[in-house]
């Protein structure tokens, strides 16, 4: 890409990350970023060839800032239990403040559309793999499967949260006692 391209793209992603921002993911249309970039609506498709490639592409965009940040403060946290709370605590924050972004990402998880299910994917996995890579304390195969349990753990949370069930208090709360559980022995009955 040449540098006019990449800055046409990357005003495509902002214009969909502010709009994602003002309104749910389906009540914006492809012409409306289209407007907001300032780029004609047959550009917009050249780049992105669905709306779910170009919301992919803008989850992506919108968490590349979460990984150096989990990392800092993971480098000051004295265990994992530590790093791990630190770690959802940022997450439910950046949904907390961007709740449409939640949504999004369920939308993505069960798309359609194969090239937008690979970016997400990508995407998920990278995210999984930096909670895994934060538990220094933990064997790896043990990581892995901490990070996918406790994901999976604050999947459902978020999903209540986001459904109106849960106000985001107890998302906080459920993943406190949940990475608690983790990294202690489980109370006797």
């Amino acid at each position: 890409m040449t540098e006019a391209q990449r800055a046409r793209r990357e005003a495509i992603l902002s214009a969909t990350m502010d709009l994602l921002g003002e309104r749910e993911h389906g009540q914006i249309h492809m012409r409306d970023i289209a407007e907001r970039s300032g780029v004609a609506l047959a550009t917009l498709y050249r780049y992105f060839a669905s709306k779910e490639l170009l919301y992919a592409h803008t989850v992506v965009s919108w968490g590349r800032a979460f990984g150096p940040a989990t990392q800092r403060l993971a480098s000051g946290a004295a265990s994992d239990r530590e790093r791990m709370d630190q770690a959802f605590r940022r997450t439910i924050k950046a949904y907390e403040r961007q709740p449409a972004f939640y949504r999004l990402i369920a939308a993505l998880e069960v798309t359609q559309d194969r090239e937008a299910h690979e970016v997400f994917q990508a995407f998920s996995s990278g995210y999984q793999a930096l909670l895994r890579d934060v538990l220094t304390d933990s064997e790896p195969d043990d990581a892995a499967l901490i990070a996918q349990m406790l994901l999976a753990t604050l999947g459902a949370a978020l999903r209540k949260w986001s459904l109106g069930d849960w106000p985001v208090a107890r998302v906080y709360d459920q993943m406190e006692s949940a990475v608690d559980l983790m990294f202690r022995a489980p109370r006797a009955a």
